[in-house]
């Protein structure tokens, strides 16, 4: 049996798995039938398949290198709009401090890749914004149920980011927060993470077409 037939009969309550055994579902190419199959589970089917389809498209350019640059000015935008609407959860849930530092900080572009992930593995206070925005995202789940949590932990494992993770689940999310900055910021080929000074942008111009 393929794991597509074992997320059926998990969803149907026919078989029992640890929802870690779906991290690989979304790898692999997948056609409009096989979302159909994963998704008709859920009511939100259609925007779920939506935002699927379009990361598909945009992991598919990063891994084909074939990335049309946008402007550093548009990716700055990006940035800021990404920390700001996380900046929005910090400051609901009373982290007035990590809230401050997303919403006020400036964006930095960087082309220093260690730099980069220095800021963006710190426990403070990247990490600290990234376990807030977890436990937000867990508290607005719409279908806290097995399947719920094991559709997050596919949806997780498709591009082994949190933030993908939600951008793709955000019609599981009560919530109208916007994921989508990061998404595009993401499609784009950059990343960003946030310092106590800055809010830091990192492009990854490998990933641009040559043509």
């Amino acid at each position: 049996m393929s794991l597509l037939d074992d997320w059926v009969e998990f969803c149907e309550g026919k078989r029992d798995f640890d929802k870690s055994h779906f991290l690989p579902l979304f790898h692999g190419s997948l056609n409009d039938d096989d979302l159909r199959e994963i998704y008709q589970f859920f009511p939100q089917a259609d925007l779920l398949s939506e935002r699927m389809k379009r990361f598909q498209a945009a992991k598919k350019a990063r891994k084909e290198r074939s990335i049309v640059p946008v402007s550093s000015s548009q990716i700055m935008d990006l940035a800021a709009a990404d920390m700001s609407a996380k900046s929005s959860i910090l400051a609901e849930l009373g982290e007035e401090e990590l809230a401050r530092f997303a919403g006020e900080n400036k964006p930095s572009l960087t082309t220093d890749r260690n730099a980069f992930d220095y800021v963006a593995c710190s426990d403070w206070p990247n990490g600290e914004k990234h376990v807030v925005v977890g436990d937000y995202v867990d508290e607005q789940m719409l279908l806290p149920n097995k399947q719920g949590f094991a559709l997050f932990e596919a949806l997780y494992g498709a591009a082994n980011s949190y933030d993908i993770q939600y951008f793709l689940a955000a019609p599981l999310i009560k919530s109208d927060v916007d994921f989508v900055p990061y998404f595009e910021l993401w499609s784009a080929g950059s990343d960003v993470a946030l310092a106590e000074d800055s809010i830091l942008v990192f492009t990854d111009e490998t990933l641009f077409s040559q043509s």
